[in-house]
């Protein structure tokens, strides 16, 4: 009896322990990192056959922004931040303290409404 009860208190433990290591963000189920790097490299390459295709105005302005994101996530995993800490820090690469939301270095615009949504974008990328 002693040794189920060690047994069962372990696999509790553990299980408890797991589930946290995956969602310790916002309630997101995240991705391992050894899955979210194949995700990110599929949506870029994506995203840069539209950035190569799409003419100058809206759309590309957007396929950029989330190239940017992207590959800001990407290099943020190859660091060793964790996949939710990526994504949240890496939307610092667009200046929102600016009123017209211009992108600190880059040429994209992407206010703070547009932020939200280059976030779910991400999110939905990955998260299981």
């Amino acid at each position: 009896m002693f040794t189920f009860g060690l047994l069962l208190l372990g696999a509790l433990l553990f299980s408890s322990t797991r589930a946290g290591a995956q969602s310790q963000t916002g309630g997101y189920n995240w991705k391992q990192i050894d899955q979210a790097m194949p995700a990110l490299v599929d949506a870029m390459i994506t995203v840069k056959a539209d950035v190569a295709t799409l003419p100058s105005g809206p759309s590309l302005n957007e396929a950029k922004a989330h190239l940017y994101y992207y590959q800001t996530i990407y290099q943020s995993l190859e660091a060793g931040n964790a996949v939710d800490n990526a994504v949240f820090t890496s939307l610092n690469i667009f200046d929102t303290s600016s009123p017209t939301g211009v992108g600190t270095g880059l040429d994209v615009v992407v206010t703070p409404a547009y932020r939200q949504v280059l976030f779910q974008d991400a999110v939905s990328i990955l998260t299981q």
